[in-house]
């Protein structure tokens, strides 16, 4: 009788626990719901749990609870909209929280701020990044109302973005603002005393249509683009350029005059799969769709995989669990119409192969990327180092790698054929790496010209 009272009452004090990684209880928070990828937001029944509903974009909570699992931020939100349940905080924004006791009443650095509008001459999204060539948190559409706050004390192009809610958002580049329209050429906007959030951004000026930029070429067709950039791995080494291979691929891209360029950076198993879904719908209505990988890439057993930064891969059986298969990677631009490209600086030094376990003997494990032959005629799929070579990260002090250096120089040059294009960047990698990286291309392409720029 003892015994069961004792497991009875241990049972009560384990229920009354908080989840793994929970602190003391938050207070309740507004927020609101802001995937970068602006699909429905994944609410589960605990971290890492069962899907229980999902909340629209822009959906407003109430922030609960609090936790940290595995490195990763959960908030447990309820909503009069949907379900309750516990989501990624990075796919939160909340409104700062006022000095305890007291209301908001303007003052701070918000009264500083000026209205200002998301103006990208190119027409694609702005990334806001939780700091200055931080990774990207948000993605605003141009025409976007925002409050411009202070610049960056060592970089003065980065300024501190604040949203229509009174929410800081975090960083954006000042070049892609407007910040001159109806209320007032560039002045500050303060905050009458008393005067909050709600009152000053009720007095912006609504968005404005951004004219074209003549410099941007209007292309014939629409042409899309995800770029993921895996660097800040938490098992193994840290690699350098890969976000900033990832923001360098995305400018060329941008000034190349793509509609929709989806940047991700130091993406986990989730976010990849999130990210590749999300852009298989960009994919599905467009012309031309491309994919461009910069991380850690490895083959077990003949098939190509992508590191997720949260990998740990202990053994070979878990590849399959915890990477990202290159074919899910096809899958998502297979809905392109003209053509479909994946790019891949995937072929660095895998540190993961040393440490894993063979569970599975029959099982190779190679250092780069095996061969691939798709199946489609209108995919091409790019290697920084040909099947089974390694790729250089780059030497100390270059912002790039070989490979995205020689690429982004290629794609500024009007008129390559996009065949010869990657010869050209072949030729170039090989020169700067003294022979030990080749760069290769794989799939067929049948007899049409294509051009990233027309000649």
């Amino acid at each position: 009788m003892c015994q069961r009272r004792l497991r009875r009452a241990i049972g009560f004090c384990l229920l009354a626990l908080p989840l793994v990684g929970s602190g003391a209880q938050a207070a309740p928070r507004t927020c609101a719901v802001a995937d970068p990828g602006r699909t429905p937001l994944n609410l589960r029944a605990a971290p890492r749990g069962a899907v229980v509903g999902t909340l629209p974009n822009g959906t407003r909570v109430t922030v609960v609870d609090d936790a940290t699992v595995e490195g990763r931020g959960w908030s447990r939100v309820r909503s009069t909209a949907g379900p309750g349940g516990w989501a990624y905080s990075d796919y939160l924004i909340c409104a700062p929280d006022p000095a305890p006791g007291r209301a908001e009443t303007g003052a701070g650095p918000a009264s500083l701020d000026r209205a200002c509008r998301v103006a990208d001459p190119s027409g694609t999204p702005l990334n806001v990044r939780a700091a200055p060539y931080g990774p990207v948190m948000t993605t605003l559409e141009n025409g976007t109302p925002v409050l411009a706050g202070d610049a960056a004390p060592d970089d003065g192009n980065w300024v501190r973005l604040r949203a229509r809610g009174g929410a800081s958002l975090g960083w954006a580049y000042g070049r892609y603002l407007d910040c001159s329209g109806p209320a007032g050429a560039g002045k500050a906007v303060g905050r009458e005393p008393g005067q909050g959030s709600a009152q000053l951004l009720a007095a912006l000026p609504p968005p404005a249509a951004v004219p074209p930029n003549p410099a941007v070429p209007a292309l014939p067709e629409r042409r899309v683009a995800l770029v993921i950039g895996n660097g800040a791995y938490r098992s193994v080494a840290p690699l350098e350029n890969p976000r900033r291979d990832a923001g360098t691929m995305a400018e060329a891209l941008r000034r190349l005059g793509f509609t929709t360029i989806l940047v991700r950076e130091d993406q986990g198993f989730e976010g990849i799969r999130r990210s590749l879904r999300d852009f298989s719908a960009e994919a599905a209505r467009a012309d031309w769709a491309v994919v461009y990988y910069a991380g850690h890439g490895l083959e077990v057993g003949g098939v190509n995989y992508l590191v997720p930064v949260d990998a740990r891969l202990a053994s070979d059986r878990d590849v399959q669990f915890e990477a990202i298969p290159l074919d899910q990677v096809l899958a998502s631009v297979e809905g392109a119409r003209k053509l479909q490209v994946v790019i891949l600086d995937a072929c660095r030094d895998n540190p993961f192969a040393a440490a894993m376990k063979r569970a599975l003997g029959t099982r190779s494990v190679g250092q780069g990327l095996a061969r691939i032959e798709p199946a489609s005629g209108s995919v091409l799929v790019a290697y920084a180092a040909r099947a089974g070579q390694v790729a250089s990260d780059g030497a100390a002090g270059r912002a790039n790698s070989p490979f995205v250096t020689a690429l982004v120089k290629n794609l500024a040059t009007p008129g390559i054929e996009i065949r010869k294009l990657f010869g050209r960047i072949r030729d170039d990698v090989l020169a700067e790496t003294g022979g030990r990286q080749e760069p290769a291309i794989y799939g067929s392409l049948g007899g049409d010209d294509y051009f990233f720029q027309a000649p």
